[in-house]
C-alpha cells in the first residue's frame, strides 16, 4: 500500500511539471514569432543577424533543457508504472496464497470433521466413493456411495 500512495501523492507533482513544460513549450513559440517577425522588420545589418542569431540560440538551449526534462519526466513516470505493476502483482500473488491456504485449511478440517464422523458412528473413513459435497458436510451427515 505505501508504493501505491507514493504513486498517488507524486501524480499531482508530474502533473505540475508538464504544465509547466507545456507553458515552456508555449513561451517558445511565442519567442520564435517575435524573432519571426523583428527579422522581417530590422535591415539586414551583421549587427541584427548577429541578435537573431543570438535569440535563436537562447531559444534551442531552451528547447534543449524542455526535452532533457520531458525525458525525465517519461523515464520517472515508466519507472512508476513499473513499481506499480509490481505491486499489483505482489499482491495478486499473495491473495493467491491467502485463497490456497483457506482452501487447504477447509480441505484439513472437512477431512478431520469425516474423520471424527467415522470414528463415532463406526462407519469406514471417507474414500474415493464420498462426494464433493459429502467432505463439506458436518460430522454424521457424511453420504458415502457403496
Amino acid at each position: 500500500m505505501l508504493l501505491n500512495t507514493t504513486a498517488c501523492q507524486s501524480a499531482p507533482g508530474y502533473a505540475k511539471t508538464e504544465l509547466r513544460l507545456l507553458h515552456a513549450l508555449w513561451e517558445i513559440a511565442q519567442d520564435l514569432q517575435s524573432i519571426s517577425r523583428l527579422a522581417t522588420l530590422v535591415d539586414a545589418s551583421d549587427t541584427d543577424e548577429d541578435l537573431i542569431r543570438q535569440a535563436i540560440a537562447a531559444v534551442t538551449t531552451r528547447v534543449e533543457a524542455i526535452e532533457t526534462e520531458a525525458d525525465q519526466l517519461l523515464r520517472n513516470l515508466e519507472q512508476d508504472e513499473k513499481i506499480r505493476a509490481e505491486s499489483r502483482r505482489s499482491a495478486a500473488r499473495a491473495e493467491t496464497e491467502r485463497r490456497a491456504a483457506l482452501r487447504k485449511e477447509a480441505l484439513l478440517d472437512a477431512a478431520a470433521r469425516a474423520k471424527a464422523g467415522a470414528a463415532i458412528s463406526g462407519a469406514a473413513p471417507l474414500g474415493r466413493s464420498c462426494t464433493v459435497a459429502a467432505a463439506q458436510a458436518q460430522p454424521g451427515q457424511v453420504r458415502c456411495r457403496t
